[in-house]
C-alpha cells in the first residue's frame, strides 16, 4: 500500500487492519524515506534525507524486494494499491515490472485510488508530455500489463473539474491489457 499526501503508517494504522480484516489479505503498508515515520529514522535524520520521487520509488522496490525475496511471495500473488501520491511509485512498479515480463502481468494488479495524470498535469494540463515532470502516471499506465481498477470520486475537493481519473481511465483501456 502507497499511501497518500498528507498521510503517513500511524495515520492510516488502523485503516490499513480494517481493510485487511475485510477483504482477508495481508497488508504491506511503507512509510516514504523522509516522511512520517521514515523521517524519524536515525539514518535518515543523519544524512538529511527528503521526500523525493527517486526516493519514492526506491521505497516501492524495496518493499516488493522484501516481499518476494525475503518472504518469497510470488509477485502474482501481489496487488500494489497506491492512493493519491501513493499512485506514482504504484505506477512506476507496476511499469517497471511489466517491462521486465515482456508482456507478461508483472504483479496480480494495480489498483488506483484517486489517482493523477502527472504532478505538471495537475495544475495545468496541456496533453504532452515533458521530461521534467514527477510522477507521470498517464504514460506510466500505457506500459502496465496486469489488471487495473481506478477509483475516484465525483466530490473530490482537491481534483474537482479535472477528471483526470476518467483520462487516466481511457488511457489504461486504450493502451494497456487490462481490465478497467
Amino acid at each position: 500500500y502507497s499511501h497518500g499526501n498528507a498521510e503517513d503508517l500511524g495515520m492510516i494504522h488502523r485503516y490499513m487492519v480494517e481493510l485487511s480484516k475485510l477483504l482477508y489479505v495481508n497488508i504491506l503498508a511503507y512509510d516514504y524515506s523522509g516522511y512520517g515515520m521514515g523521517m524519524k529514522r536515525s539514518d535518515n535524520i543523519k544524512n538529511n534525507v527528503e521526500p523525493s520521487e527517486e526516493n519514492f520509488y526506491a521505497d516501492i522496490e524495496a518493499a516488493f524486494d522484501y516481499l518476494t525475496n525475503t518472504e518469497l511471495i510470488d509477485p502474482q500473488h501481489i496487488v500494489l494499491y497506491g492512493r493519491s501520491v501513493g499512485s506514482g511509485p504504484s505506477c512506476y512498479l507496476a511499469q517497471k515490472l511489466s517491462r521486465e515480463q515482456k508482456g507478461g502481468l508483472g504483479v496480480g494488479g494495480l489498483i488506483l485510488h484517486s489517482p493523477f495524470l502527472s504532478v505538471c498535469r495537475v495544475v495545468v494540463d496541456l496533453g504532452i508530455e515533458n521530461s521534467f515532470d514527477a510522477f507521470p502516471n498517464v504514460s506510466r499506465v500505457r506500459d502496465v500489463t496486469c489488471p487495473v481498477f481506478i477509483m475516484h470520486g465525483t466530490k473530490d475537493e482537491v481534483w474537482a473539474g479535472l477528471a483526470c481519473w476518467w483520462v487516466l481511465l481511457c488511457v489504461c483501456c486504450s493502451f494497456a491489457k487490462t481490465v478497467c
